[in-house]
This record gives C-alpha cells, structure tokens and sequence, in this order.
C-alpha cells in the first residue's frame, strides 16, 4: 500500500511557532491564545494580507524551531513502515518564503526538520520513503496521481475536493481543531484516529520489519493498561 501526506499542518504542527512569531513581531497582543484559523483572519484584519504572508515565511523557515509532529504522527508511520507500506509526502512548499529578505531555502528546513526527528534523511532505517515538494497545488495532485497513492491525508479540504482518483475513504481531511464537523469527507482529528481507520487494532504484523526489529516476533498479548495506555507482549 502507497500512503501519503501533506507536510505543513499535518505531520508539521505551527500552531505554537505562529503564535510565538506573531507575538515577536507585535502583530498579536501577549495573552492572545487564538490558534491558526483565528489567527490569520486577526492578522489580515489588523495588519493586511502582506503581514500574514510575511509571518509565514517566517514561521516555515526559520520558525521551525518552534514546530513539532502532531502527536501520534510518529507511531502512525512508524506503524506504516513495520507493514512495509511505501510513505510518500507530497507538499505544496514553495522554495522560499513570502517577503523573505534572508532567502531561507524552506524546503531544505524541512527536510532538515524530519532528519531531526528521524524520519528522513537518514543513513538507513528511514521511516518516511520519499518526499516530494511542487510549487503548486495542480502539481501536487498530479504528484499523487503519478505516486498511484491509495491514501492521502491533508488538512486542506480544497486539496482533499480535488483526489477524483481516489474513493470516498481513501482521501482523508486532517482536521486537527474540529473545525470541518459537518464536513462530507472523511475526516481525522487525531493520528490515533488515522491509525484507527487504517490499521484498526495492534497486532505482530506492527512488529514484522526486520529493518527495526533483529529478531521475529512469533506471538503478542495484550495488557490492560489504563487510560489511553496500551502494553503489549
């Protein structure tokens, strides 16, 4: 199985960068707490389109000491990679940021970002097979058309509207912040929730890849653990 992504605001979370840059820069007040949505519309109302474009090429570039992964994006595609499905991201990243006078090569930030949380970039024992950046989104489609992805995950509901190739559950809607509820597309708020949908409940085919694990796993249990934790054996 091909499985794909977008980068930016979905394995990418800049929601805490926005914030903090936003606030570097005096577009936002100290106390604000508004996430990306409320942000955005904030900033253009107050500053313009031009400020918002400008924070984020901020945010891509070098703002991405601020970003990290969702959390569970690692454990979803650590899960992909132990059934040797093929991992492709596919990303509408423009080579540099909006209004950027230091040139900051933004691709290379994040490839730079995924070999920091090992899962490109690597020597050997990459989980992420190939990353692929289009300086449109008509060239993004294409991209996953070519890559014959037989699921793709985005937080764009435009990109999403566009899969033509793919069937209803096949193309899923990232939506981190519950803010597509009444959505027509299958939607994901969580990686537990991609993780559920895809590969339902744990079992020995996560453990399988001999490019993770030295020995083979014959048999696993599970333990009641509490909460959301889950021990197995």
């Amino acid at each position: 199985m091909n499985i794909g992504l977008d980068l930016d605001n979905t394995i990418i979370d800049y929601s805490e960068s926005f914030s903090f840059h936003a606030k570097k820069m005096s577009l936002i007040s100290k106390n604000c707490l508004y996430q990306k949505k409320e942000l955005k519309e904030l900033i253009i109302k107050q500053n313009g389109q031009y400020a918002w474009q400008k924070l984020q090429g901020i945010v891509y570039g070098k703002g991405l000491k601020q970003a990290k992964l969702f959390p569970g994006a690692y454990r979803f595609l650590w899960r992909a990679r132990q059934r040797n499905h093929k991992i492709y991201i596919v990303s509408h990243k423009t080579l540099y940021g909006h209004y950027d006078k230091s040139k900051t090569n933004l691709r290379k930030k994040a490839i730079l970002f995924l070999k920091q949380k090992k899962l490109f970039g690597l020597l050997k024992n990459n989980i992420i097979d190939e990353v692929f950046f289009c300086n449109n989104q008509n060239l993004k489609i294409n991209k996953i058309k070519e890559l014959d992805i037989n699921i793709f995950i985005d937080d764009l509901p435009e990109i999403i509207s566009k899969l033509n190739f793919l069937t209803h559950p096949n193309k899923i809607l990232f939506d981190p912040l519950y803010q597509d509820i009444n959505s027509s597309f299958e939607l994901a708020n969580t990686f537990e929730e991609l993780s559920e949908k895809i590969y339902v409940d744990w079992s020995i085919l996560d453990f399988q890849n001999q490019h993770f694990f030295k020995y083979k796993l014959s048999k696993m249990e599970e333990i009641s653990g509490r909460g959301n934790s889950k021990v197995l054996f």
